[in-house]
C-alpha cells in the first residue's frame, strides 16, 4: 500500500469514528457513552481507535472541535459568492439550517455541552466560534455601513438561529407524539428556514427614507 492509500485509508477510519461518536455521545451524552459502543458502530477495535484518537474525552472534544470547524468552514465558503450583505446573511442562516438538517444529532450534542458549561470545548473549538461570530459581526457592519441594516448585536443574531434550528430539529419527536391545536401549526425545514429569513431581515432592515 503507498503512502498515498494509507493516508487515504486512515482519513476514511477517522470519519467513521467521529460519526459513530457523534451518534453514541447525542444519544448518552460524555459521562454514558462506552467506547466500546462507539467502535463497534465504527466497525473497528478499542485498540485501532485509541491509536487514531485517543480516550473518551478526547475524541468528544475533537467530535465538538469538528462540528464547530465544519461550520464555519462552510459558511466562510458560501459566503464569498454573496454579494449584498442581505444575501450574505441569508447564506449564513442558511447554512446553520443545512448543517442542523444534514445531521439533525449535532443540536442535541451542543445542547449537551452548552448545559456542561462548554467545559470540553478545545480552544480550537472557541476559535472557531470566535470566527463564526466575525463573520456575522462583519456582515451586520457592513449592512449597517450601507445604510440597509440597523445597528445590532451580533451575538444575539447568532444565538437566535441556532436556537431557531435547533430547538426546531430535537423537538420533532414531540411534535410527532402530540397534536397541536386547529390553527398553530409547524413548518417543514423548508419553509421554516424561508420564514426565519423573512423575520430577521424585517427585524434589521432600515426604514427606507422616501
Amino acid at each position: 500500500m503507498s503512502n498515498t492509500d494509507y493516508k487515504e485509508k486512515q482519513g476514511v477510519t477517522i470519519d467513521r469514528i467521529l460519526v459513530a461518536a457523534l451518534e453514541v455521545f447525542s444519544e448518552s451524552g460524555l459521562e454514558g457513552a462506552r467506547i466500546d459502543e462507539i467502535a463497534k458502530r465504527a466497525g473497528i477495535n478499542k485498540a485501532m481507535l485509541y491509536y487514531h484518537i485517543g480516550g473518551k474525552e478526547a475524541l468528544y472534544s475533537e467530535v465538538i472541535h469538528q462540528i464547530i470547524h465544519h461550520a464555519a468552514e462552510s459558511i466562510t465558503k458560501n459566503i464569498k459568492e454573496a454579494t449584498t450583505p442581505e444575501e450574505k446573511l441569508v447564506t449564513y442562516i442558511r447554512n446553520i439550517a443545512g448543517i442542523v438538517e444534514e445531521n439533525p444529532k449535532i443540536p442535541k450534542l451542543i445542547l449537551r455541552e452548552m448545559i456542561s458549561g462548554g467545559k470540553n470545548y478545545t480552544e480550537s473549538a472557541v476559535q472557531d466560534i470566535i470566527r463564526i461570530l466575525k463573520i456575522v459581526s462583519g456582515i451586520l457592519q457592513e449592512g449597517s455601513d450601507k445604510g440597509v441594516f440597523i445597528e445590532t448585536i451580533p451575538v444575539i443574531i447568532h444565538m437566535m438561529t441556532l436556537g431557531v434550528f435547533g430547538f426546531l430539529s430535537i423537538s420533532g419527536p414531540l411534535r410527532e407524539r402530540f397534536a397541536f391545536p386547529k390553527g398553530i401549526k409547524v413548518p417543514d425545514a423548508r419553509i421554516a428556514v424561508e420564514e426565519f429569513e423573512k423575520l430577521v431581515l424585517r427585524s434589521i432592515q432600515q426604514e427606507r427614507k422616501e
